[in-house]
């Protein structure tokens, strides 16, 4: 299988390439697939630039887009593996007033517009790898910036249904669904979404656990 393994850092996937056989460049063998490494850089705007750039230009069976992310649930553990369910860039829309106005709201999309389902950008494969390893379906929404005001905090947990919160998750699920390439994020909780706090974060723990739950994935698959 040619899979495209996805991170916006080299940090968050370094743990995970001392498994994998280097071929050449960013090309890497593990088990019988054909693993090509995608670093995008941080944020959504880059994310969706260099997955269109590869994606028009080659082939995949599958992508896995694989980080550490924040928890608006205090119920999911730090350094936690979790698999998105469904995604969305929730800073698209209008403010008016106390009110927040979704795309949908304002008329400029409908919840089924492709590659939207009820108005989220959804991944079968992501539901299939969560049933067969048990790893946690979470809802995840991406921001363009971090979240570490108690009142944009709270906006966010009033407004979205949301467990887990990234930088890149709707544009990868964007570019795979519109590529009808099977996709699934993956990512371990590093910190809780709060005023921000460094010294409460886990991130080598995460890090670590996210390359135990990656090659859990690759395995199976």
């Amino acid at each position: 299988m040619r899979v495209l393994l996805h991170s916006a850092t080299q940090l968050e996937v370094q743990p995970i390439l001392r498994h994998f056989d280097k071929i050449d460049g960013d090309e890497y063998g593990f088990g019988n697939h054909e693993i090509k490494l995608l670093i995008t850089g941080v944020g959504m705007m880059a994310t969706a630039y260099h997955l269109g750039k590869i994606l028009a230009n080659e082939d995949f069976d599958m992508a896995l887009s694989v980080g550490i992310c924040g928890s608006l649930d205090r119920d999911i553990e730090l350094t936690q593996a979790v698999l998105a369910a469904s995604d969305l860039a929730i800073e698209e829309g209008a403010e008016d007033g106390d009110k927040w106005l979704s795309l949908q709201d304002m008329k400029l999309r409908a919840a089924d517009d492709f590659p939207y389902q009820d108005g989220l950008l959804k991944s079968d494969l992501a539901e299939r790898l969560s049933n067969d390893l048990e790893i946690p379906l979470k809802k995840a929404v991406s921001v363009n910036r971090v979240l570490g005001n108690e009142a944009s905090i709270h906006k966010v947990m009033q407004h979205f249904d949301a467990e887990i919160v990234s930088m890149e998750g709707a544009a990868f699920y964007y570019a795979c669904n519109m590529r009808g390439l099977p996709g699934a994020q993956l990512r371990t909780v590093s910190n809780y979404v709060e005023n921000r706090d460094k010294s409460a974060w886990k991130i080598d723990d995460a890090l670590a656990n996210l390359a135990s739950n990656t090659l859990k994935v690759l395995k199976h698959v």
